[in-house]
């Protein structure tokens, strides 16, 4: 649960059978865990270098709402320095909650049915699985290669197109302002086939000569044997020609 902290609301939070945290809304990582005594203290999770570290900031209302705001990013830069890491956007949402919140609200619905199946799936099957823990502002380029290294071995193709979903999440994730690189930008994709075989004009001939004999003997044939001749005549594929509707 995040909300803009105040003095007035954290007074008000009530003790409960266990432990809980409210979370800051202005500053990301920045929360309040109340104990079943009744006792409130600010603290940090935040993640350095990939690793989650938590820590105690003070006890309310010892320390107000603007000095635990303070001490959060005094802690978080010293926890930076120990582990000889880069300084994170403190507004810098994970991947999988950009993903599911705004992302999915402004983006995913505007794409098409269709096109909703095919990157929710990998999404859920790659894209998550290799970068949803992550901070926004963690995934660099030498970790976005080495996840789609991994998956070209086996799924070159699913693999390019994984990146081009990433890419175009990343890309989102600029105009939002949480991060200023994409870096999934220059990584090269793998090499698609290529299809030279065109049949010739003798070729052509027989499979016309074998749709009209198939669509004569049976008229139940007829469809199949148009959706051929137009995938002959106009190259499309398979899905657009099935998938036609005289509007």
């Amino acid at each position: 649960m995040k909300t803009a902290l105040t003095a007035k609301y954290i007074r008000q939070l009530l003790a409960q059978d266990k432990d809980y945290a409210v979370w800051d809304a202005q500053v990301s990582g920045l929360g309040v865990r109340v104990k079943p005594s009744g006792h409130k203290a600010f603290i940090l999770q935040t993640r350095i270098e990939g690793r989650e570290r938590k820590a105690t900031l003070g006890w309310f209302p010892e320390l107000s709402v603007k000095d635990a705001r303070t001490a959060f990013t005094e802690k978080r830069e010293a926890l930076v320095k120990d582990e000889g890491g880069k300084l994170r956007h403190l507004d810098s949402p994970r991947m999988d909650e950009f993903i599911n919140g705004v992302w999915m609200e402004q983006k995913f619905t505007q794409l098409k049915p269709s096109g909703q199946r095919s990157t929710r799936s990998y999404i859920n099957s790659r894209v998550m699985p290799g970068f949803g823990a992550f901070y926004l502002d963690e995934i660099d380029k030498p970790i976005v290669a080495k996840w789609f290294d991994e998956y070209s071995k086996t799924y070159p193709g699913g693999a390019n197109r994984s990146l081009e979903i990433l890419i175009s999440i990343l890309e989102f994730a600029i105009v939002c302002g949480h991060i200023k690189e994409n870096p999934g930008k220059g990584i090269r994709k793998n090499p698609k086939k290529t299809h030279k075989r065109f049949l010739s004009t003798e070729e052509i001939t027989r499979l016309s000569k074998l749709l009209d004999k198939e669509e004569k003997e049976s008229p139940d044939y007829k469809q199949g044997a148009d959706i051929v001749r137009l995938l002959l005549l106009t190259g499309c594929r398979h899905r657009e020609i099935t998938h036609l509707r005289w509007s």
